[in-house]
């Protein structure tokens, strides 16, 4: 078994959305998804791709609410 933590800093990789280079018609539905109170979003790409930037992103925009949250990242290069 291999398990890959990856803990991320400020500096390193945690942007705001505007900063993911989204057009404006994608950044407003993933916002909408945000404010939905079920359901499963969905991340996925190669390696290097940005999904854990993308991912550190989605979480700083809910940081303030009282959600339960799990991520899994199964990685390919271990």
């Amino acid at each position: 078994d291999v398990m890959l933590l990856r803990c991320m800093t400020q500096r390193r990789g945690v942007h705001d959305l505007t900063e993911l280079g989204l057009n404006e018609t994608c950044l407003a539905m993933l916002r909408q998804v945000l404010v939905e109170r079920r359901g499963l979003l969905l991340v996925s790409g190669p390696s290097d791709s940005g999904t854990s930037t993308t991912m550190y992103s989605l979480l700083r925009q809910l940081v303030d609410q009282n959600l339960r949250i799990l991520t899994v990242e199964a990685n390919a290069e271990g």
